[in-house]
């Protein structure tokens, strides 16, 4: 956690030498405050209140499985497909062409959200929820999520479009298997891990 700023009166020297105990009180508070409020990590999103009641699934959102280094590309081809695109713009290749970095070996994300907007589509990216990722399933839009697989410090990035929920499972086409059921504590752990990163394309 990055260091408090030193808190200076104005001939340079810290803030509480030689005043009374109670300014001493307060600026501990104050570094308190400080410190507790410095940085918003995994595990400090607010808990979901909202667990889907029954399942629902988006029909025919196109697949294309994801080759190494290519969750990016293959996640946005199907969100691309099912938008109705043609062409080698929409298939993974073709994506990949323009956006994938072979010296890093994947695509960063802001390259895959603005991706779209080179075609006259539409894009954000935000912080989703469980009701976010449920009405975008009941309004029949897919959404792509970028998880962590990493464990500690290490970060392990892959991206999966979101295609349907049960009461017990986030459904998802990813890797080389579509309609893949995930366990909400899992795919939520692995999401937090990136400020539960979301993706919405659509047409203008």
């Amino acid at each position: 956690m990055p260091r408090p700023p030193r808190l200076l009166h104005p001939a340079g020297q810290p803030a509480f030498r030689g005043q009374a105990p109670r300014v001493l009180l307060a600026l501990l508070f104050a570094v308190a405050l400080t410190v507790t409020g410095c940085v918003r990590g995994p595990g400090t999103l607010a808990p979901d209140p909202t667990r889907p009641a029954a399942e629902r699934i988006i029909p025919d959102v196109p697949f294309f499985a994801q080759e190494q280094y290519q969750c990016g590309p293959a996640s946005l081809a199907g969100v691309l497909r099912h938008l109705g695109l043609e062409g080698s713009q929409a298939t993974p290749e073709g994506i990949a062409e323009t956006i994938f970095r072979p010296g890093m070996h994947g695509t960063l994300s802001l390259d895959l959200a603005l991706y779209p907007r080179t075609l006259g589509l539409a894009s954000r990216w935000y912080d989703g929820s469980v009701a976010d990722l449920m009405a975008a399933v009941d309004s029949g839009q897919p959404r792509i999520v970028m998880v962590d697989h990493g464990y500690g410090l290490v970060s392990t990035y892959h991206f999966m479009v979101v295609v349907g929920y049960a009461p017990d499972a986030v459904i998802v086409n990813s890797d080389r298997t579509p309609l893949q059921r995930l366990p909400w504590a899992s795919f939520l752990r692995t999401w937090d891990r990136t400020d539960r990163w979301t993706l919405e394309v659509r047409r203008q």
